[in-house]
């Protein structure tokens, strides 16, 4: 079966940097470590969208000496320092919108998506499907399923990228053909393999 669409994961995929150097610079700017354990107790909730980020702020604010709104500004400006658009990707995302559908499925707090919002990456995937507005994550099945039912098309129609091995391995048993993100070179040269043209 011919392949009629390409999903991206975002982050790690389309934007380069790690959150490990992002909360570093974080603990610096809040001179606090505390806003690191915070994150990663709250992790599951700010990536299903089950706690706003206007919550997770307070909670920040509770540790440091800064009000929410410091907070949530402070954090943009360090993800916007940190997580840096791929634009080789960029450029291999517009020759493939040429030939087939472009979607996003990704595990994605709103502080991810208020800096998608900044570069533009939500107006490039189409649908554009991100774990914080569906109250799913990867590793639930059914965030797998969902992505079909809006592009319409079976599992082996569809090629999904991602940096995360586990998510590789999750799609693959439903059927995806799917891509663990390494670089762009290996990326493109996988996408070939798999018949995929673009030029």
């Amino acid at each position: 079966m011919s392949i009629k669409a390409v999903i991206f994961d975002i982050g790690g995929v389309c934007y380069l940097g790690r959150m490990k150097s992002a909360f570093k610079e974080l603990s610096k700017e809040l001179n606090s470590k505390d806003v690191i354990n915070i994150y990663h107790q709250n992790e599951e909730k700010l990536l299903k969208g089950e706690l706003e980020i206007k919550d997770f702020c307070m909670l920040v604010s509770k540790k440091v000496k800064m009000n929410h709104n410091d907070i949530h500004k402070t954090i943009i400006k360090v993800w916007k320092n940190y997580f840096i658009p791929n634009k080789e990707l960029l450029i291999i995302i517009h020759k493939l919108s040429k030939k087939y559908k472009i979607a996003c499925l990704s595990n994605a707090t709103k502080f991810d998506t208020e800096l998608d919002k900044i570069t533009g990456f939500d107006k490039i995937f189409n649908p554009y499907i991100n774990s914080c507005d569906y109250g799913l994550v990867k590793s639930n099945k059914e965030f797998l399923l969902l992505v079909l039912k809006k592009l319409n098309l079976k599992a082996s129609e569809c090629v999904i990228i991602d940096d995360y091995e586990l998510n590789v391995k999750v799609s693959e048993s439903l059927g995806f053909k799917a891509i663990h993100f390494k670089n762009n070179i290996q990326l493109e040269e996988n996408l070939i393999s798999l018949g995929l043209k673009f030029s």
